[in-house]
């Protein structure tokens, strides 16, 4: 299928194309379905953050392994743009490349680093994008036809490509009718508020915005009665029986087959035809509508003299954007994406092999690896008979009564026996009482260290390297069922020690400047180690200055918040004494770095103790 005879654009190629006048914009949109296989025309450029790019192509790479199931199709390709699509539109899709594009501010202001596609509830956050890649989709499954060459830019071809758009997402809701929501957030927040205020009284303006709005509710993609304010002002400006017959004319363009491009054509020409426009000619611009017209006629010059059809638009906008808005996910929705999202994490940051440290092909903070010292696995052996002590929990008393020994004999019950008795009743108290003690077992304990490596933490680099040798191997030593983990986050994450068995020797790291990946740290951690999950002593150990990126402090806001309302003891270790940390953290100042493996030992050892509790 050829670009450059059949480029569909989302949110809506017609809606967009109709900025400023909207026959104009119709040029224009035919100009760049000519130059579509080509160069795209030039667009100012403007510098853009390499990574927070590199962020966008990590989403465009996720949305093209999700794409695939809507389209029914594994060779699309997606990939989301910061500086825009190279034809405008907020989204894209070119036949010939088999590749969507969507521009980075359909997602809104939300930090590209927090998306996650492969989790059903993230795409909540960004509905009208979502909604803008299920259109693109849509064509990519059922837009299969191709008009001629000699039809290209004919008024005909026009009107065909504008029924194509509600055509193609009818065809997509009849095997996935769950994909209405999407489709409805992408009109009401990215279609409509496209739409101009200012369009002439003519009946092919007016027929465009029947085509594109009414013919969506007629598919039941919006609200059928919210599009009612358009439908007046359209029957107002063409007449009921146009209308009505323009109505057939979509309502048949749904039936038609994906490839069926004949058929398309003559749909486009009949609707030509009632609106008493040449099919074979041009789509109707702004300026030969006003020639059309003649001088001293409503919209002459090419100036519109009402508004009446574009207010119109604008109010279903407006009541579609309130009725389509999706409200927040439920707190048991919440927890499962915070589940899904550190469960990925865990997986990706954990499930990668370790890097060789001698390797110098790749960056890694890691410097080598060195035999514990004596004094080390003092220490691990020390903090590992503290955490089973502390561990220990009193025995639990199990009472039961009986009527005959063994036990201890209860007066009271005793007597009311005896009374029952005397009385000529069947004896029910059970005067002998036993009490059995029942050991229970240690609750498992999840350590999970984070280390910033960045250039402010120089000094902690090395303590901390040694705090994460000998709480691996205290844990373990505590209890077979134990685990810690340690990661070292800057602009990549590092796992120093992973759950498990314990390492036999100490991993060293540098600390090196770059941005805090502090988010994506403590989901790998919580997956991994299952620090959210209730049943273990469970202790969050973060060693920083707290001098992250805003959407960082955020992230890690959130996520601290979590852990510690599921039970879960967050320390923080801060070389400054000025970090602002979340509440509900214990934050410790260490003016001497060397004081870290106590301190991280001695908060475990609390944290256990209070889960023994």
């Amino acid at each position: 299928m050829s670009v450059g005879s059949h480029v569909h654009r989302a949110p809506d190629p017609a809606l967009t194309a109709m900025r400023g006048q909207l026959a104009s914009a119709m040029a224009q949109a035919v100009a760049a379905k000519a130059g579509a296989g080509g160069a795209a025309p030039a667009r100012p450029v403007r510098k853009t953050n390499k990574k927070r790019a590199a962020e966008w192509l990590r989403v465009g790479a996720a949305l093209s392994y999700q794409v695939g199931a809507i389209a029914a199709r594994a060779d699309l390709m997606v990939e989301v743009r910061p500086r825009g699509t190279r034809a405008g539109a907020k989204a894209v899709f070119y036949p010939d490349q088999a590749k969507i594009e969507i521009e980075a501010k359909a997602f809104g202001r939300i930090d590209p680093a927090s998306i996650d596609p492969d989790i059903l509830g993230d795409r909540e956050r960004y509905a009208a994008a979502w909604g803008a890649l299920t259109h693109e989709a849509a064509h990519a499954r059922h837009s299969r036809w191709n008009a001629p060459r000699e039809k290209q830019g004919s008024a005909a071809a026009e009107a065909a490509d504008m029924l194509e758009e509600s055509r193609a997402e009818a065809r997509l809701l009849e095997s996935r009718p769950g994909d209405t929501r999407w489709l409805g957030a992408c009109v009401a927040e990215l279609v409509l508020p496209s739409f101009p205020t200012t369009l002439p009284d003519t009946a092919w303006s007016a027929g465009m915005a029947a085509g594109l709005i009414a013919a969506r509710a007629d598919a039941g993609i919006v609200p059928k009665h919210l599009a009612v304010p358009v439908e007046y002002e359209v029957r107002r400006v063409i007449g009921h029986e146009k209308f009505n017959r323009l109505q057939m004319i979509w309502t048949a363009a749904r039936s038609v087959a994906d490839e069926d491009a004949a058929t398309m054509l003559h749909l486009g020409k009949l609707w030509c035809e009632t609106l008493d426009v040449e099919a074979e000619q041009p789509a109707p611009d702004g300026q030969n509508a006003g020639q059309q017209q003649g001088p001293g006629a409503p919209g002459a010059g090419g100036a519109p003299t009402s508004t009446r059809i574009g207010a119109a638009v604008r109010r279903a906008a407006r009541k579609i954007a309130k009725q389509a808005a999706i409200p927040a996910p439920s707190p048991k929705a919440q927890a499962r994406i915070r589940a899904q999202r550190a469960s990925k994490a865990g997986q990706r940051v954990f499930g990668a092999p370790a890097p060789d440290p001698n390797d110098t092909s790749i960056r890694t903070p890691i410097t080598g690896v060195r035999r514990p010292s004596v004094k080390e696995k003092a220490a691990a052996a020390r903090l590992g008979r503290a955490l089973r002590q502390a561990g220990t929990r009193e025995r639990q008393e199990i009472r039961s009564t009986s009527i005959a020994p063994p036990g201890r004999l209860g007066m009271r019950a005793a007597l009311a026996r005896e009374a029952q008795r005397a009385a000529g009743a069947m004896p029910s108290a059970e005067p002998w009482v036993h009490t059995a003690r029942k050991s229970l077992p240690n609750p498992p304990v999840r350590v999970g260290i984070l280390a910033d490596v960045s250039g402010s933490m120089q000094a902690f680099a090395k303590p901390v390297a040694s705090a994460a040798w000998i709480m691996a191997n205290a844990t373990y030593q505590a209890g077979v069922d134990n685990a810690s983990a340690t990661i070292a986050f800057a602009s990549q994450i590092t796992v120093i020690t992973r759950p498990g068995r314990p390492p036999t020797q100490v991993t060293e790291f540098d600390a090196h400047p770059g941005r805090h990946r502090i988010s994506e740290s403590i989901d790998a951690l919580t997956g991994a180690l299952a620090l959210a999950a209730p049943g273990a002593a469970r202790l969050l150990v973060i060693a920083s200055d707290a001098a992250f990126e805003p959407a960082e402090i955020e992230g890690a806001r959130e996520r601290i918040a979590h852990l510690i309302a599921s039970g879960c003891a967050v320390l923080w270790l801060d070389p400054t004494g000025t970090a602002k940390v979340p509440n509900g953290v214990t934050c410790l100042h260490l003016s001497d770095p060397a004081e870290a493996p106590e301190a991280i030992a001695k908060a475990a050892t609390r944290a256990l103790a209070a889960a023994a509790r």
